[in-house]
């Protein structure tokens, strides 16, 4: 489970900046929700989020090689640093990298294991091309380690590779610990709905396992029940389907039963809704399976309020060690009934924006009276000026009208 992630230097963010997943009593927490105005920050702290973990499970950014993780603060030439705490079955492990963005050239990488995250044990440390090996407690891991150091030197100390992506490719198959890490960044998934909701693309491309949840009678009665919530006309869904109707290729389709008449609508077609709704179910019955990380960019975006709730009802309730990482705008979160850790407040000012907990802000007290009080006041971000709003408004009405 993911413990904490750290980001320095990127975007809007300019000193080093925690999510923290604990809760108050240091124990690991299955959901944590981003709130914020708009243009706070809360976007570029998952966007952080997904290149990174995606230049660690690939080892690259783009097609061509080149190490391209957006801007620094203000385009300013200091590192741009990323660090993972989290803990895969026995092990805690902390994981850091850093880049010089303007010379596409790592850095900085260090990796530590071990039973108890007060004593971690450093495996690796990095300083640009040089790998040092430090694991002696443990030899087996040793061993491996220096051989690949050794394959890292014959390749002439590649910069723009993480040390860390060579090992998942090497000897992750038979090296218990680098296999536990891999496993972890494998199972951090990061949402595209939305991309494809707003590029009107057929969502099902995007859910590989779609076919199978279909094909069992349970599982596709439970997705019907799913959509139905959405749209209660709704009453089958076809996968795959290759037909012509009126010269238009039909593939995925949906079926609606409407005044006694039947309907067949091809999937791109329908409500964004609809296409959301089909989305989540996967992952969320993901989720529920096997453990996962979800991080999702506006959750609350096309999704009724009590849908919304149930998802967070059913996630935070989890025992297997899925959490879901999401940003929201609707206020009625504050209602939930989960702890004022579980929140953080992104807020910028002079561009550089901040990461607070709600619990740093008013307490531990999770009374949710309390969490909106405290909202309307100003308190907990995210709270329009009013008076700029209208000010702007009035300015634009003139230029527009006289």
């Amino acid at each position: 489970m993911l413990l904490e992630f750290s980001l320095t230097n990127f975007r809007s963010f300019k000193e080093k900046t925690t999510l923290n997943m604990r809760d108050d009593n240091d124990n690991p927490m299955n959901i944590s929700i981003f709130m914020g105005a708009n243009a706070s920050g809360k976007s570029n702290f998952f966007m952080a989020m997904h290149i990174s973990k995606v230049f660690i499970n690939t080892g690259k950014t783009k097609t061509d090689n080149k190490i391209i993780l957006y801007d620094p603060y203000l385009r300013n030439k200091n590192e741009v640093s990323f660090e993972y705490v989290f803990k895969q079955n026995e092990y805690f492990i902390k994981y850091s990298f850093s880049i010089k963005n303007n010379k596409n050239t790592i850095s900085k990488e260090e990796l530590s294991i071990g039973n108890n995250i007060s004593d971690l044990q450093v495996i690796y440390s990095r300083n640009m091309q040089k790998i040092k090996v430090i694991c002696s407690d443990n030899e087996k891991l040793l061993k491996k380690v220096q051989a690949m150091n050794q394959y890292f030197s014959d390749m002439d100390n590649p910069s723009n590779i993480l040390f860390l992506t060579m090992m998942f490719d090497r000897i992750a198959i038979n090296t218990p610990e680098i296999k536990l890490i891999k496993s972890f960044f494998n199972n951090f998934y990061t949402s595209d709905i939305n991309v494809a909701i707003n590029a009107n693309i057929d969502i099902f491309s995007y859910l590989p396992n779609i076919t199978d949840i279909l094909s069992n009678d349970s599982s596709k009665k439970s997705f019907l029940d799913f959509l139905k919530i959405a749209d209660s006309s709704v009453k089958d869904i076809n996968i795959n389907k290759k037909k012509k109707k009126d010269d238009i290729n039909l593939y995925n389709t949906v079926i609606h039963e409407i005044s006694d008449e039947t309907i067949e609508v091809d999937f791109s077609e329908e409500s964004g809704g609809i296409r959301v709704f089909s989305g989540l179910f996967t992952k969320i019955d993901s989720m529920l399976k096997e453990k996962r990380l979800y991080i999702i960019d506006e959750l609350d975006i096309r999704l009724h309020y009590d849908l919304l709730s149930y998802i967070i009802y059913e996630i935070n309730k989890n025992n297997n060690g899925s959490q879901l990482i999401f940003s929201c705008h609707n206020i009625g979160a504050l209602y939930w009934d989960i702890p004022n850790s579980s929140f953080n407040i992104i807020e910028k000012e002079n561009g550089n924006s901040s990461l607070s907990r709600i619990s740093d802000i008013i307490g531990n007290e999770d009374n949710r009276d309390i969490r909106i009080k405290n909202y309307m006041r100003g308190k907990l971000g995210g709270f329009p000026d009013y008076d700029l709003v209208e000010n702007s408004l009035d300015k634009y009405k003139k230029g527009i009208y006289q």
